[in-house]
């Protein structure tokens, strides 16, 4: 009996490994597929602008590094509550084993406890897998929404500058056109300022002369 649980413990800590394996690896294969979509969405876009192509990179690694992040936690919510449980009853089997060995219908319920144990951990793992290509597939869902929203809101900005530079250009030209008939307008103000300083002179050059006959014609009749 003593073996058959040694036998059976081995096996579930066996098991717990190999899945634990198998997660990691399904979930580097995904992140793998998700790395290559990434620069497939993005080498689509090589042909734009310089300043876009920066742009888009920075985007591409906050993404990436956001998508790892909600993977992480999505498998961590999934998988470890589960584990934790199951080492945790593990453990309190364990040493409810040791105390009890010396009772073989004590050590018959330990060991079908530890089997339907085991049925609950392989069912776990299933619904586990499960859970986990569902999250996956709404991630990738909601990734590939953001990402599209995020290249539209780009080539919208892209319009836009270019309305705004030919709005620009359209002033430009504008303001060329009018250039000329305003010059000659302020050359023609500045003549005529000219001309008015002149006149202001001379008229303060009569006023004198006028002043100073004035005073002669006073020290006569004195």
């Amino acid at each position: 009996m003593r073996k058959d649980v040694i036998t059976i413990k081995n096996n579930l800590s066996e098991g717990i490994s190999t899945l634990q394996k198998d997660f990691k690896f399904s979930i580097k294969e995904k992140l793998n597929e998700l790395d290559m979509y990434i620069d497939d969405k993005f080498e689509v876009f090589d042909s734009h602008q310089e300043y876009l192509k920066e742009l888009f990179n920075n985007i591409k690694t906050e993404l990436d590094n956001q998508f790892k992040l909600l993977i992480k936690q999505r498998i961590d919510d999934s998988f470890d509550p589960p584990l934790r449980q199951f080492n945790e009853q593990l453990e309190i089997l364990t040493k409810t084993n040791l105390q009890s060995l010396e009772s073989s219908k004590s050590l018959s319920q330990q060991i079908t406890i530890l089997e339907s144990l085991s049925r609950n951990v392989n069912s776990i793992g299933e619904l586990t897998t499960d859970k986990l290509d569902k999250n996956i597939g709404e991630l990738s869902e909601n990734f590939t929404k953001n990402t599209n929203k995020i290249i539209g809101n780009f080539i919208n900005l892209n319009k836009d500058t270019k309305t705004f530079l030919s709005n620009l250009k359209a002033a430009i030209i504008l303001l060329e056109s009018s250039k000329t008939p305003l010059q000659n307008k302020l050359n023609a103000q500045e003549t005529e300022i000219k001309t008015l300083q002149k006149n202001l002179i001379e008229l303060k050059k009569d006023n004198q002369d006028l002043l100073n006959k004035i005073e002669k014609l006073q020290k006569k009749e004195e």
